[in-house]
């Protein structure tokens, strides 16, 4: 049996859960073996809020997991490398997605963003090169860190508006860095093109595009 502080839970499956006061989080599920997973929404009647740093890292078995609308943190690296994971629902209740918590989860097809959701964090969903169709970016979110949506080549992102602020790093819509890594398509309204365009302006620093230091011109469209 897993050996866990006094207070904390372990679950049917091997999954430790930390207790936090008033509530738990998903705290390791590394010795994970199943390939879909259903994380709890309450333990001993106090809600389950958070998925911890590197809780399911690695977890190259899991192909689907859900969260619970008690969960409002998708902590980092929370799903990095899980390399077989197609399916995942964010439910509505979550407010922020950690840098690199799906990170090279090249197998996921889709994700939806709920309009609860304020902020992506750097590298959220770099190198999900399974990721297709188009994603919307709610009218909720107002942070999208460096290399967001970094090397998802297939993947459209949809601004509804520019209602809210978005504060949108030069990185998350680079382009082009070598052969290797392409960016993602935006899509804007042309009544926002102008702006957009602005925050998009950067210094190309070289020619070369093998250069790491080489910034092309972004792939913006209107709708």
């Amino acid at each position: 049996m897993t050996e866990v502080p006094e207070g904390d839970y372990v679950d049917a499956d091997g999954v430790v859960y930390q207790e936090l006061g008033a509530s738990y989080r998903l705290q390791d599920a590394k010795s994970l073996s199943k390939s879909e997973y259903n994380i709890l929404s309450k333990i001993n009647g106090k809600p389950v809020t958070e998925i911890f740093y590197s809780a399911f890292k690695d977890c190259v078995s899991l192909i689907k997991v859900t969260i619970p609308n008690s969960v409002t943190s998708i902590g980092m690296m929370a799903f990095e490398g899980c390399t077989s994971l197609k399916t995942i629902k964010i439910p509505d209740s979550v407010e922020g997605i950690q840098p690199m918590a799906f990170a090279d989860c090249t197998s996921l097809k889709t994700i939806t963003l709920p309009n609860s959701l304020n902020g992506i964090g750097i590298s959220a969903f770099s190198n999900c090169t399974g990721l297709t169709g188009t994603l919307i970016i709610p009218l909720s979110v107002t942070y999208i860190g460096d290399f967001a949506f970094y090397n998802c080549s297939n993947l459209t992102i949809k601004f509804l508006s520019r209602n809210s602020y978005y504060d949108i790093s030069y990185d998350y819509m680079r382009p082009v860095m070598s052969d290797n890594y392409v960016g993602v398509k935006i899509l804007v309204k042309s009544s926002d093109l102008e702006w957009y365009c602005d925050q998009c302006v950067v210094f190309s620093l070289s020619i070369n595009p093998e250069d790491e230091n080489y910034y092309g011109n972004y792939n913006i469209s209107t709708y």
